[in-house]
């Protein structure tokens, strides 16, 4: 999005300075000055050393950031030789002139095209003075690449952190870094210096993508200019998606298609999997295992990208009720590596863990297919907890296009097909990935998941609020009417909705400080606290629920009831039975508190919003709806 200054004093004159407008004998056209690298244009040429680089002050910072512009001009050709630029031939025409129409201007162009030049100029000299104001110098950007990496990248693994310099990374990317990394130094004054950082890489990129290309080719990335490029638009809708700015979020939403579109363009779709006859010999030089180490880690940086756009596709079609972007069941990509190949420190560490890995990985199309088609167990190969994530996050994608069209599509599955898979990929992956983080992380996930595809709990919560709100479905109108929440709480797919949410709600409670800030963790566990709330607007304050139960068990009554046969949970009298029945639940139960429930909810809220301000927003909604004094406020 470009950033157009204004250039009007309190009269509303404008007031231009065209004193740094060049003449012709000067002539260039300049890029936007936030955009030019080429002052490294020699190979051999150092970054500014700040630290981890050094410890330099401000201005050293601004120099990488803002390169000078006599180091970026780029000659006019003849061909491109503007009559109207100011010679002394043709003198400059007054900024008055360009109030005159069409008809009293021989040629507006050319001035229209000096005066876009100094807004262009006193834009960076505006942000530089902003960053100045702020204090931002070597010692936060040092801290937030830090907390980067050390806090975000592992919840979001894409971004190798063993290979990375600074002197490799663009500054696009790198400002898009350094904003998502200011979000977890814990203050508004770190959040406020970020959000600045990013909204001068999104002024610059969105507005020259081509020069940036070219010069990403040049002097950055060497062979492999697509994790700048890609890389840079996917951390910035990260950074949008999850912002507290509901604007900032509705243009995330809106605009989020054209990384597909450039991942698509630069190839990214069509990487190979590298097999261990490109491994380099143990007998090589380091400097040989080296340089195959970061060609590695280059392309698996852009396979990762590519899935991360995945992820974040699906997560923004959820956030607007609206149909994902992309193919998700199609993704041709092979799964990524395995944590332990991708976080070895060393060449050596790095062959080592790749000799032992499985040369044939699918891809994720082969999995979907795999998944779908089977009507009884299926065996999956053991896959990383992020290609675990991407391929959940193609759930979400199908089943947000199920929710959005209201009714059955065209190469959609069906809602028993959807529940029938994640089944599968519970028994297959989830349960083999033990107790850990990850696991947990993804478990959360997994039961949101089924909650969407038993019910639409966005919309769900929609009808509940029935008012405007700035999370999901921004631009969109209000729903109908409140009147069938009733009748829904009464459902069996509204009780099995209950359980899902209860998991969620303890396994997140599970989560340290340092952990509660995967993407999708604000919208779990507001999804949990929106069924919690449809049954207590009602008056439902005490729900007894089954002490214990299997999730297929409950699968299973869906499909049963949905098919009309008579399987071995739905002909059994049991406890989870009579609970999704509606009956009485009389032994082997335990009872759940739904004001207790929100309670916790928003406490698990308040933790992810000192990074993730959407969950602020959330965290209001659960407050008020905890706080009001009507026993029966939906109904």
């Amino acid at each position: 999005m470009s950033m157009a200054p204004s250039n009007l004093d309190d009269n509303g004159h404008n007031n231009v300075d065209w004193s740094h407008v060049q003449t012709s004998e000067q002539s260039h056209i300049q890029p936007l000055p936030f955009t030019q690298l080429d002052s490294f244009e020699n190979d051999n040429s150092e970054l500014p050393n700040f630290s981890p680089f050094g410890s330099t002050g401000t201005e050293d910072f601004l120099q990488y950031i803002f390169p000078s512009p006599q180091d970026a001009m780029m000659p006019l050709s003849p061909s491109q030789n503007l009559s109207g630029i100011a010679t002394e031939a043709n003198p400059p025409q007054d900024v008055a002139d360009l109030d005159k129409g069409p008809s009293q201007a021989a040629d507006p162009s050319p001035p229209a095209l000096l005066q876009l030049n100094a807004m262009l100029h006193e834009n960076s000299a505006r942000y530089k003075q902003r960053i100045r104001e702020k204090g931002i110098n070597s010692v936060f950007f040092d801290a937030c690449i830090s907390l980067f990496f050390s806090q975000f990248n592992p919840t979001f693994p894409i971004m190798h952190e063993a290979t990375w310099k600074l002197k490799s990374t663009g500054p696009f990317l790198l400002l898009n870094m350094v904003a998502i990394g200011s979000l977890f130094l814990g203050n508004s004054d770190a959040i406020s210096k970020g959000e600045l950082l990013w909204e001068i890489a999104q002024a610059a990129a969105s507005t020259q993508w081509n020069y940036s290309y070219e010069l990403t080719l040049r002097h950055v990335a060497g062979d492999y200019p697509n994790t700048q490029i890609v890389g840079c638009a996917l951390l910035g809708q990260v950074y949008a998606m999850m912002s507290k700015s509901a604007k900032l979020r509705h243009m995330a939403q809106t605009l989020h298609g054209w990384a597909l579109s450039w991942a698509r363009t630069l190839g990214m779709f069509d990487l190979t999997l590298r097999g261990l006859e490109g491994l380099p010999d143990r007998a090589q030089t380091t400097q040989a295992k080296h340089a195959a180490w970061q060609q590695w880690a280059d392309v698996e940086m852009q396979r990762r990208i590519v899935c991360g756009l995945f992820v974040v596709d699906a997560q923004l079609a959820r956030y607007a009720r609206g149909v994902p972007l992309g193919r998700h069941v199609s993704n041709p990509l092979h799964c990524i590596a395995s944590d332990a190949i991708f976080t070895a420190s060393t060449p050596e560490a790095w062959i080592s863990q790749m000799e032992e890995a499985l040369e044939d990985t699918p891809t994720f199309r082969e999995i979907f297919l795999t998944l779908f088609r089977t009507r009884s167990a299926c065996t999956l190969p053991q896959l990383s907890p992020f290609s675990t994530l991407v391929l959940l996050e193609g759930f979400q994608a199908l089943i947000s296009e199920s929710n959005a069209a209201g009714a059955g599509t065209v190469g959609t599955p069906s809602q028993l097909e959807i529940i029938d898979a994640l089944g599968h990929i519970q028994q297959s992956c989830l349960a083999r990935l033990g107790d850990t983080i990850d696991a947990v992380e993804l478990r959360i996930r997994w039961h949101t998941l089924c909650i969407d595809a038993i019910t639409d709990s966005v919309q769900l919560f929609r009808n509940i609020c029935n008012t405007s709100q700035k999370i999901f479905c921004i631009g969109q109108g209000l729903p109908g009417t409140r009147s069938d929440i009733k009748s829904w709480t009464r459902s069996a797919e509204a009780r099995a909705a209950l359980l899902h949410a209860n998991t969620i709600q303890h396994l997140a409670q599970r989560l340290h400080l340092g952990r509660a800030h995967a993407l999708s963790m604000p919208a779990a566990v507001f999804a949990s606290a929106t069924i919690y709330y449809a049954f207590f607007g009602l008056g439902d304050h005490e729900i007894r629920i089954p002490a214990r139960y299997e999730c297929k068990d409950v699968h299973a009554y869906m499909f049963s009831k949905a098919r009309a046969l008579d399987t071995q949970a739905a002909q059994k009298s049991s406890t989870l039975h009579d609970y999704l029945l509606g009956r009485p639940v009389k032994s082997d139960y335990r009872t759940v508190n739904l004001r207790q429930g929100l309670y916790q909810c928003q406490i698990i809220l308040r933790t992810m919003a000192s990074q993730w301000g959407i969950a602020k927003d959330m965290l209001d909604i659960l407050v008020s709806w905890t706080s009001t004094t009507r026993t029966s406020d939906i109904e």
